[in-house]
Formats: C-alpha cells, structure tokens, sequence
C-alpha cells in the first residue's frame, strides 16, 4: 500500500485503514481478512484484493494503471 502511494502520489488517492480501530469501516466493506485492498473508481468498488500472494504487488499496480 504504502509503495502505491508513492508510485501514484499525486494521481491517486491512497488510504490505509486500521480495521481495530474502525470496526464500522470494516463492518461497511465486508472487511473479514487482513490485508484487503479495495480500489474504487468514481466512488464504486472496482476490484477488491483479499490475502497476500506473490504478485499481489504487480496485479495492484496494473489495476491502478488501468484507471489512468
């Protein structure tokens, strides 16, 4: 997260949300595993990551990209 950020600083909002801290936050996207990445596109839910695999990384990035 923090290196999409800097990648898109600038172009694209980034937000990192404590999910114990902001239970209806997470109560409100369905959050039920950590990490979840969710990224909107003109205020909708374009595409939700759930877990950490390899290319997690990558996949965010393209996904991003895409929106630009």
């Amino acid at each position: 997260v923090e290196e999409l950020a800097r990648r898109f600083s600038g172009r694209v909002a980034v937000t990192k949300v404590n999910v114990d801290e902001n239970n209806d936050l997470a109560f409100e996207y369905g959050v039920m595993s950590i990490p979840t990445v969710i990224v909107f596109n003109g205020g909708r839910e374009f595409k939700r990551f759930v877990g950490y695999y390899p290319g997690l990384a990558r996949e965010m990035v393209k996904t991003v990209e895409s929106l630009l």
